[in-house]
């Protein structure tokens, strides 16, 4: 788990320089316009894979398919859905968002480009995790960061190609995340692609239909305002948010962590390991409101230092955002333990309950309040999603609410322990 940490922060770091360098070589309308059209791509891409790959996860964790026919029977669905929706999509989205102007059509089929590309490497590089394979796949997201902060670099700064660089470099870094995922199932995992059998598709697609929703909301969670906002505001507003949401989504590098220890240590064991998750809920709660009310004190400094003077529009949204950095940090301990013990549907309804109060409240709030009540209005739906899943993580475990965060005496000695780098033996194919 430490080097799991250790890779994840580095990649935090990673991403930070990526906005940087978007906020730098994009004025912050053509910011806005690279959100909208990469976060409408890759949903359409999400919602055409049935999210197999938890599936995937799921059936060869918990040993009910091999590991070869469900890395296959994933990566087959992840590619066909995305390349039909990519199909269908292009007459739509060119129709329906290319004629707003916030975007030209060669930006849209660019970004429409990258679905196939990016549900592969999403399945491939998920299916590392039930493997137990962190150092693995946080290798494989350290280097796609890499790869797009100097293509955006160097083709959206140095060659001055604008929104069109950025997604480019965007599509570039997730086929060189593919390319390597691939390899590390073969060559550490000893995996290999086959023929997908009808079994093994009904298998993965079984556990990930009902995983679908919260999947999907899960990526919506910082970008269903982008979405929303087109709709309301000017796109240097929805560049300034975007930026902001995306800084915020950077203090889950900790909860990610702990969850992809979490998943394969507790997945198809014996009994449930309640105590493990309620650990991770106190280091994880902790550990994001220290990092949020760090942010707080230097929002100034650090937005300036970080994204530039343009977007210092981005620090009034800060204290709004802080309420919800802390709740989706806890989310994502919980739906790991969900997940783990069979019950995916629970994160879908909390997902839904976070999306359709999001898109009310900025609805609501954005006329009176502007983008702080956008950014408000993005706290209180995480806020409200995360005390759901608590309900029901307390409910399924026995654990008290003070669990989640009342520190106790041994958690340090857990901490020091390693107790979460006890990883099950691994799987191989």
């Amino acid at each position: 788990m430490a080097l799991l940490l250790g890779i994840r922060l580095a990649t935090l770091g990673l991403a930070v320089a990526v906005q940087s360098a978007l906020a730098r070589t994009l004025l912050p309308a053509d910011r806005g316009a690279y959100a909208l059209v990469t976060s409408v791509a890759v949903f359409l891409c999400m919602a055409s894979t049935a999210s197999v790959h938890h599936g995937a996860q799921y059936e060869i964790l918990t040993k009910k398919t091999s590991p070869s026919q469900g890395m296959s029977a994933a990566l087959a669905i992840s590619v066909v859905g995305s390349l039909l929706a990519a199909a269908v999509a292009v007459p739509v989205v060119l129709a329906v968002v290319g004629a707003s102007g916030d975007a030209n059509e060669r930006t849209f089929l660019l970004a429409l480009t990258v679905m196939p590309l990016y549900a592969f490497t999403t399945t491939a590089n998920g299916l590392l995790l039930a493997f137990s394979r962190f150092g693995a796949m946080g290798l494989v997201e350290l280097v796609m960061a890499f790869f797009q902060l100097a293509g955006t670099l160097l083709l959206a700064g140095q060659l001055a190609l604008g929104v069109d660089g950025a997604v480019v470099a965007f599509t570039a870094c997730v086929a060189v995340g593919g390319v390597l995922a691939v390899g590390f199932l073969r060559l550490k995992c000893g995996v290999a692609l086959q023929a997908p059998t009808r079994a093994g598709l009904l298998a993965v697609l079984r556990y990930g239909r009902k995983i679908h929703v919260a999947n999907i909301c899960e990526f919506l969670e910082p970008r269903i305002g982008i979405l929303v906002l087109w709709l309301l505001a000017s796109s240097a507003e929805v560049g300034f948010f975007a930026a902001a949401s995306v800084l915020a989504v950077g203090m889950y590098a900790l909860p990610a962590a702990f969850s992809g220890a979490l998943l394969p240590r507790i997945t198809g064991a014996d009994q449930s390991q309640p105590f493990l998750v309620a650990f991770s809920l106190r280091i994880v709660g902790w550990a994001a409101a220290l990092g949020v009310l760090a942010l707080f004190a230097a929002r100034g400094p650090f937005v300036r230092t970080v994204l530039g003077d343009e977007f210092l529009p981005v620090v009034s949204l800060v204290p709004a955002l802080g309420p919800g950095m802390v709740a989706g940090a806890l989310s994502i301990v919980v739906v790991a333990y969900l997940k783990a013990e069979g019950r995916p549907e629970l994160p879908s309804y909390a997902a839904l309950i976070q999306v359709a109060s999001m898109t009310f409240l900025t609805f609501l709030l954005y006329p009176r309040m502007g983008l702080v009540g956008a950014a408000w209005a993005l706290s209180i739906a995480l806020v409200a999603r995360g005390l759901f899943l608590l309900a029901f993580f307390c409910r399924l475990s026995g654990e008290a609410w003070t669990s989640a965060w009342r520190l106790r005496r041994a958690d340090l000695a857990m901490l020091r322990q390693g107790v979460l780098a006890m990883a099950p033996r691994r799987v191989r194919g």
